[in-house]
C-alpha cells in the first residue's frame, strides 16, 4: 500500500486499513486497496476538502467513489517479488486516471446531482447512495464555494426533480433535504441551510482611489 500511495508525495498511508489520503487544492482523495480472490480490488474516493470529512470532523461526507467499470480485467495480486514492479506499474496507471476523474468542485457538484452513475472511459462514479443526500451535499459544496450556478442547479432539483430521477415518496425532495440538513447540522456542528432561492453574489466594483490634496483624481477620474 505504501508503494501505491507513492502516487502522491506526502500521502498519509494506513497500511492496516489499506488506504492513502491526501489533499490537493479544493479536493481530498483517498485510495483504498484490498486483496480479494488473488486480485487487487481498489477505488478512489474524491471529496470536497472542506466538507468531505466525517461528521465528527465537521464534514458531511461530501464525496464520490471512483471505481473501475465491472468489465475491466482485474490486476492479479503479485505472487512473488518479481511480479511486484509490473503490478505497481499497472495499478498506478489506473489510479492516476481515477485521481483525475473529478476536475474541481463544480465537477464534483455535477456528479453528486446525477441521478445515475457517471462513466468516463474505464472508470465510473459510483452514485448508488441516496439521491436527496447527494443533491444536498452538492448544494452545500456550491454554497461554500460561492458557486451560485451549481447551487441553483441543486436547489432546482430539490424543488422539481428531473425526469428519470427518483420519485418524491411520502414527502417532497425539498422537505426531505431540510430534514437531512437539520440532522447534519446537529451531527457536524456546522450550520446547514436549504434556502428558498439562490441569490447570486452582486459583482463588486473596484474602489475608486481617494482624492489627494491637489484633487488629482478629480481631474483624471
Amino acid at each position: 500500500m505504501r508503494d501505491a500511495g507513492g502516487l502522491v508525495p506526502g500521502a498519509l498511508v494506513a497500511e492496516r486499513k489499506g488506504t492513502a489520503d491526501w489533499v490537493r487544492g479544493d479536493l481530498r482523495y483517498r485510495i483504498t486497496l484490498k486483496q480479494a480472490d488473488g486480485a487487487a480490488r481498489w477505488w478512489v474516493t474524491v471529496g470536497d476538502h472542506q466538507l468531505g470529512g466525517s461528521f465528527q470532523e465537521g464534514g458531511i461526507l461530501a464525496s464520490v467513489p471512483i471505481r473501475p467499470v465491472p468489465e475491466q480485467p482485474a490486476i492479479a495480486w503479485p505472487a512473488d517479488d518479481d511480479e511486484i514492479v509490473p503490478f505497481l506499474r499497472g495499478l498506478h496507471a489506473r489510479l492516476a486516471n481515477a485521481v483525475r476523474f473529478v476536475a474541481d468542485r463544480r465537477d464534483l457538484c455535477g456528479l453528486l446531482v446525477s441521478p445515475t452513475d457517471v462513466r468516463r472511459g474505464d472508470l465510473v462514479a459510483d452514485l448508488r447512495t441516496g439521491y436527496v443526500e447527494r443533491v444536498l451535499r452538492a448544494l452545500c459544496i456550491a454554497q461554500a464555494a460561492g458557486d451560485a450556478d451549481s447551487a441553483s442547479v441543486a436547489l432546482a432539483i430539490l424543488q422539481a426533480p428531473p425526469a428519470g430521477g427518483p420519485a418524491d415518496g411520502p414527502s417532497s425532495l425539498l422537505d426531505q433535504a431540510r430534514i437531512w440538513a437539520d440532522q447534519w447540522s446537529y451531527q457536524s456542528g456546522r450550520q446547514i441551510h436549504v434556502p428558498d432561492a439562490i441569490v447570486a453574489p452582486r459583482p463588486t466594483r473596484a474602489a475608486r482611489p481617494a482624492a489627494d490634496a491637489d484633487g488629482f483624481w478629480e481631474h483624471v477620474g
